[in-house]
C-alpha cells in the first residue's frame, strides 16, 4: 500500500531558527516524533528542544499525536535540554551526600538526631530507586536550567541548611523517649507514597503517553495522595527533632505540592469529563 504524503510547513515561533526549512515532507499519520525528528535532522537541532504548535488552532504537536493532511506547524527552540530522570537523580543526591558529612562533623548526637539521619536518607535512597526503575515520565525532556533551580532547592535547603541546623547541638538533647508514634507516621507515610506511585506507574504503559484516571489507595480522596503522604512524612521527622529547619522544609514542600496538586487536579478535570466531583487535590475534603 503506498502512503500518501503530506507537507509540512514551517514557521518560527519567537526567535528566528537557524535553517529551519519552509516545509517538510512526510506521510499522512506521521507522529510528532517523526516529524520533531525530521526537522531536527534539518536543522541540527535535538527533538527534544523543539515544539511545534498548530498554526490555527494553537494546539501542540505531541510526541504521539498524528499528522492529517497538510499541515502548518510552528516551531519554538526551547533551548537545551536534560532528562527528566536525570535531574531528579541530580538533586536528590544533594540530601544524600551533605545530611552524613554535615551529621558527622558534630560530635555529639541524640537519638532523634540519629533518627533523623535514618530517616532521611532512607527516604532519598528511595526516591532515587523510584526515579530510577518506578517512575514513567510524561516527558522526556525539561529545560537545562531547571537542574540548577531544583538542585539548589534539595542540596541548599534540603541538604546544606536542613542538616547543620538539625544536627547542631541546639537539638542535641536527649529525651530517652522512644517516639513511636511519629515514626509509625513516618514508616506509614513513606509506604503509602510508595505505593501511589507505584499506582501512577501501572497507569501509563512502558513507551507511551496514556493518562487515565488513577483510584484506590488515596486517589478516590484526593487527586494527589502521593504529595499528600509526602508531606505527612516530613511532618514525622519534624516531630521528632522539632528542628525549625525541619518544619520550614516541611511547610515549603507542602506549599509547592499544594501548587502541582491543583495544577494536576484541574488538569484532570480538564482531561476527563467522567472525573469524580468529590475529590479534592491534596487534603481530604479540605484541598
Amino acid at each position: 500500500m503506498v502512503s500518501t504524503m503530506v507537507t509540512v510547513s514551517l514557521s518560527p515561533k519567537g526567535k528566528k531558527i537557524a535553517r529551519l526549512p519552509s516545509s517538510v515532507s512526510t506521510y499522512e499519520g506521521a507522529s510528532g516524533r517523526e516529524v520533531a525528528e525530521l526537522v531536527s535532522g534539518k536543522t541540527g537541532l535535538g527533538a527534544s528542544r523543539l515544539r511545534f504548535t498548530g498554526q490555527k488552532d494553537g494546539k501542540v504537536l505531541g510526541l504521539d499525536d498524528k499528522v492529517s493532511g497538510d499541515v502548518h506547524l510552528l516551531v519554538k527552540d526551547l533551548g537545551p535540554q536534560i532528562s527528566w530522570r536525570g535531574v531528579f537523580v541530580a538533586e536528590y543526591a544533594g540530601p544524600l551526600i551533605l545530611h552524613p558529612l554535615i551529621f558527622a562533623i558534630y560530635r555529639e548526637h541524640s537519638s532523634g538526631q540519629w533518627m533523623t539521619l535514618g530517616m532521611v536518607v532512607l527516604h532519598f535512597l528511595k526516591r532515587e530507586y523510584e526515579t530510577l526503575f518506578v517512575h514513567r515520565f510524561s516527558a522526556d525532556t525539561m529545560p537545562l536550567s531547571n537542574l540548577f533551580k531544583n538542585c539548589a532547592y534539595y542540596w541548599i535547603v534540603g541538604g546544606a541548611l536542613l542538616a547543620a541546623t538539625t544536627y547542631s547541638p541546639q537539638f542535641a538533647q536527649e529525651t530517652y523517649k522512644f517516639p513511636r508514634y511519629q515514626v509509625l507516621l513516618w514508616v506509614f507515610s513513606e509506604l503509602a507514597n510508595w505505593r501511589t506511585h507505584k499506582i501512577l506507574r501501572d497507569l501509563r504503559p512502558p513507551g507511551t503517553r496514556e493518562r487515565r484516571i488513577p483510584r484506590g489507595f488515596g486517589f478516590d480522596m484526593v487527586s494527589c495522595p502521593n504529595y499528600t503522604f509526602e508531606v505527612a512524612s516530613w511532618v514525622a521527622v519534624a516531630l521528632i527533632t522539632n528542628a525549625w529547619s525541619c518544619w520550614a522544609f516541611a511547610l515549603l514542600g507542602f506549599a509547592q505540592m499544594t501548587q502541582w496538586a491543583f495544577k494536576k487536579h484541574r488538569r484532570y478535570i480538564k482531561e476527563f469529563k467522567d472525573y469524580p466531583k468529590d475529590r479534592k487535590a491534596i487534603i481530604p475534603y479540605i484541598l
